[in-house]
């Protein structure tokens, strides 16, 4: 095997030459991926401070309008939204069953979105509380974890409480906003908690408020016994 450290990388807008181990392919995006799109505004980076009366808490209402919450003042928002729900032409769908159906969707995809770059500063130089085991862990292409029983829980659509915990601890710093506009059972409210992150939520259905509002007091309650609440096994 040929030995190319040390090698001085190459760049170039096409591709199609061999050997090229250390290459910089960013020219030939930057020319034809975004072509006839507008440039990406930088965006300056603020940090707000969301009211203490308003951390920590679930509104029920729409996040739709969230008056509570300063502009600039959330680290992360992790959600899964309500999709295809409520749907008034439900009816009108037809479904054409696989005459083999060999292949199943056994997993779920995690789309990160940022405002602007995914680097950002720690402006207030707060503590990381990801270890290295846990960051080898999380940077995977592939997480896998059982699923949350709705039963269980008492919602249609949990998610794992280790999922939102994950992003958490890749994505913020200790004592940080996590904002989840549709809460749910509460799951992200949970994994903010036991990151030692704060956490707002919105939910329109008063039942789920309860619900997340009861299971968070429950996990507070249980937080000092790691076998209840062990979620990286």
């Amino acid at each position: 095997m040929r030995d190319n450290r040390g090698k001085k990388g190459t760049k170039t807008s096409s591709f199609g030459s061999p050997g090229r181990i250390n290459h910089d392919s960013t020219p030939f995006y930057t020319s034809k991926l975004y072509e006839g799109l507008p440039e990406e505004e930088k965006v300056k980076y603020v940090e707000n401070p969301v009211p203490p009366q308003f951390l920590d808490k679930i509104f029920c209402k729409s996040s739709e309008r969230m008056e509570e919450l300063p502009d600039n003042s959330v680290h992360l928002m992790v959600t899964s939204p309500p999709y295809n729900v409520g749907k008034e032409y439900d009816e009108s769908f037809t479904w054409l069953s696989p005459a083999n159906p060999t292949l199943r969707d056994v997993h779920e995809y995690i789309l990160v979105f940022s405002k602007g770059m995914f680097s950002r500063k720690n402006m207030n130089k707060r503590e990381s509380t990801i270890s290295r085991d846990e960051f080898l862990e999380f940077t995977k292409s592939v997480w896998t974890f059982p699923a949350e029983p709705a039963r269980k829980i008492g919602h249609p659509a949990p998610f794992p409480v280790e999922l939102p915990y994950r992003l958490i601890q890749l994505y913020t710093y200790q004592g940080e906003v996590v904002l989840d506009p549709f809460m749910g059972s509460g799951q992200t409210a949970i994994a903010a908690l036991k990151a030692d992150r704060h956490y707002a939520g919105y939910e329109i259905e008063e039942e789920y408020v309860k619900l997340s509002e009861m299971r968070i007091n429950e996990f507070l309650i249980g937080y000092e016994s790691p076998t209840l609440f062990s979620f990286t096994e």
